[in-house]
Parts: C-alpha cells; structure tokens; sequence
C-alpha cells in the first residue's frame, strides 16, 4: 500500500526556468523601485550570494536551493552598499515601533497617523465627502453596482444624478436617506449589526452570491501598504469578499487616516488589483507601495477631486 508519493515540481508541474525568470524581475523591480539599486548591481549581488551559499554550505546539499538562505545572503550584501548591518536596520525599526513612531509589515515599515486633534474631523470629514463624489464618476449608465456597509460608499449615490443604476447594498442605513428616482436600491436584508445598520449573517451573504455587479464600491477600517483590506465588523469580512468577487471591478474608499493601517483581525487580501481612491494627504510611501503592487491609486485634493 502506497504511504506517500513526494516528486520534484520543478520542470514538471511548471516550467522552473520561466517561473524564476518572472521572479527575478520582480525581486530586481523591487530593489531599484524601494531601494535604489540599479538592476546590473542587484544581479551582480544575487550571483556573489550564490556563490556565498555554495562556499558556506560545500556545494553539494539540499540546502543551496533553500532561497531564504540565499538572500538573506543577499541581505547582507546590501547591507554593505549602504553601509549598515541586518541587524541595525532591525533594531532601529524595531526602537521606532516600540515608540509608536511607525507601524512595521512584511518587507518595510510606514510612518504612524498622529493622532489628529478634535478640529480635523471637520478636514476628515470633507476629504470623505470628495472621496464620495469623486467615486461617482466611474458609475455608468445601467450599471449595476455593489456598496458595503461604509457611510463613504453610500454618499457616492448623492451624485448620481442623471443616471439609471441599479444597487445593491447591505448598508441599512440606505432607507434614512432619499436618493433620485433614477436609482434602484436592493436591500440585501440580513441581521442588523451596529449603530451604522450594516447587514450581515447567513441571509445577505446567500443573497449577494445571487448577484453580479459590474463595480463595487467598498469602504474599510484601513488598507495596510500590502493590499490587506481591514473591516471594522468581523462578520462583515465575508460579504466584502463576496461583493469583491462578484464584480467585474472595484474601488476601495479610505481618507488618508485608512491609509497604511496594519491588522490582522478581519482582514483579507485583496487578491485581484484594483482601484484605491484617497485624498493629498495619504502617507506618500503607502501610495508609492501599493502602486507597486499593481493598484491604481486616485488622490482627491481639495481644489481639484480626483487627482491621480
């Protein structure tokens, strides 16, 4: 009786050679985008750190194709360019952390939000209402469009004006509102969970999975410089999942206080890219990052909504 089959993958279920061949140009595309090394050195430095592995570990083991090993090789090769140690740049980020100076995630860190004093709300609250009107534009006509259970998501339907759409939210507090006759609002119905009426439970969710939408518009506690969606609500993870998925494309809302948020509790991945539509004062280093991870990132301003 067979216990175990154990194959090697590469060249069998992939082709190894143009799998790394992508790789690597990422990893170099990364390097001269976050770090300033320019792609003739960082190739130089990766074949040094081969050549490193292969003299500390005697060439001849499983061990030379462990990559973690390699750059962290790699690792400290940079470190010589920019004359500091592995472990200085982690205990200089580590010391800021602990002061809450910055928020440290996988592959680099962002400087932490200050906290605001009581007059900026009225600022927050004008750059969501930007946000709102700038989210309308993509909005065509006949579109059938998802909103979550954000309050910045729901103002976008103050300026669609003029044009027929059909929606379909699981932000209860839709029925507080009047809005143009022009609109069509399904309700996804569901247990009522907190003060901003967001629906949830097993009856919005088998509702939504009935549903198709050509956008979706989604509002979140914070999106981390990774692309990790942050909920504010647990149970309402699932549904922004399913509006995420269940839409040909999407937009996350979030003023510059949501920009650069890191968590792990109620957050997913946001696994295909889309659109982050902010405002001028989102962390610079975020928006540079999430760039770089494929998002496209819209920067309303106070004179002009809708800079990119």
């Amino acid at each position: 009786m067979i216990q175990a089959v154990i194959f090697d993958i590469d060249n069998t279920l992939y082709d190894y050679d143009a799998a790394h061949a992508v790789a690597f140009q990422a990893l170099t595309e990364y390097a001269q985008h976050t770090l300033g090394v320019d792609p003739e050195t960082f190739e130089a430095l990766h074949q040094r750190a081969n050549q490193l592995l292969q003299a500390r570990t005697g060439g001849d083991c499983a061990a030379i194709h462990n990559r973690l090993l390699r750059y962290q090789i790699l690792l400290e090769e940079l470190s010589q360019i920019f004359d500091v140690s592995p472990m200085t740049i982690r205990r200089d980020l580590q010391h800021l952390e602990d002061q809450g100076l910055i928020s440290r995630f996988y592959g680099g860190a962002v400087a932490e939000q200050p906290v605001s004093p009581a007059g900026d709300a009225d600022q927050v609250k004008l750059y969501r209402d930007l946000i709102s009107q700038y989210a309308a534009n993509p909005v065509a006509e006949n579109d059938q469009i998802f909103i979550n259970g954000s309050r910045t998501a729901l103002g976008l339907l103050d300026f669609l004006e003029g044009k027929n759409v059909q929606v379909f939210t699981n932000n209860g507090l839709v029925c507080a509102r009047k809005y143009p006759s022009n609109l069509r609002i399904t309700m996804s119905g569901g247990e009522v969970r907190g003060q901003n009426a967001i629906l949830t439970g097993d009856c919005t969710m088998r509702n939504l999975l009935m549903v198709h939408a050509r956008k979706a518009f989604i509002g979140c506690t914070g999106i981390s410089p990774n692309g990790e969606l942050l909920c504010g609500i647990p149970t309402e993870l699932g549904i922004n999942e399913t509006m995420l998925s269940h839409s040909d494309r999407y937009f996350i809302l979030a003023d510059h206080t949501k920009v650069g948020v890191i968590g792990t509790y109620a957050s997913l991945h946001l696994e295909k890219m889309g659109t982050v539509i902010t405002d001028e004062l989102a962390p610079a280093a975020v928006v540079e990052q999430l760039r770089y991870i494929g998002m496209e990132v819209i920067q309303v301003t106070k004179g002009h909504p809708g800079e990119n």
